[in-house]
């Protein structure tokens, strides 16, 4: 079975502060809160992922088999 998969990735520095981390932690939440009540993903992950690669595609990972994806 394949899977197609899509992400936002949301990033800190390795020195964060805990107050930093809980910013991005609380934004990562908005995101996803967004997102379930329906809010383009596509678009979300355009205005706020981190990943250059992906971000401008709305997040598209393309497709994998199952199983072949780290556990989130």
């Amino acid at each position: 079975v394949r899977v197609k998969a899509r992400h936002i990735l949301l990033s800190f520095p390795d020195d964060a502060t805990d107050a930093q981390r809980d910013s991005v932690f609380a934004l990562a939440e908005e995101i996803r809160e967004r997102a379930a009540s329906g809010e383009d993903f596509s678009a979300l992950a355009r205005e706020y992922s981190d990943d250059q690669g992906t971000a401008q595609q709305g997040g598209d990972l393309g497709w994998f088999e199952r199983g072949s994806m780290v556990e989130p």
